[in-house]
């Protein structure tokens, strides 16, 4: 483990954090796209294997993966992250639950 030192005279800036969650059963990528729009998603797994997700109401980006695993960027407000998963958790249920 390598060890680091910070002075703690200096000021930090917080630039970027990733939360991580997870849906909790696959998904069908290809549907989502549809679901959430061509102008706030993107999906092209022959790049990478997931898709990624700029919620019109939120400042962050999803990546979601096939899995169900789901990551959040672009947030440095806990709170508002919890609500942006929140809100697409909502969704996927209700898409789940129209199939």
């Amino acid at each position: 483990m390598m060890d680091v030192k910070i002075d703690t005279d200096q000021e930090c800036d917080l630039r970027n954090l990733v939360y991580t969650d997870g849906f909790g059963s696959n998904l069908r990528l290809e549907e989502l796209v549809l679901l959430f729009g061509m102008e706030n998603s993107e999906y092209e797994p022959e790049q990478f294997p997931a898709l990624d997700y700029r919620p019109p109401d939120t400042g962050g980006f999803f990546k979601i993966f096939r899995t169900g695993k789901i990551t959040l960027t672009g947030v440095t407000d806990p709170t508002e992250a919890e609500h942006a998963f929140e809100s697409l958790f909502d969704t996927l249920d209700q898409a789940i639950e129209s199939d």
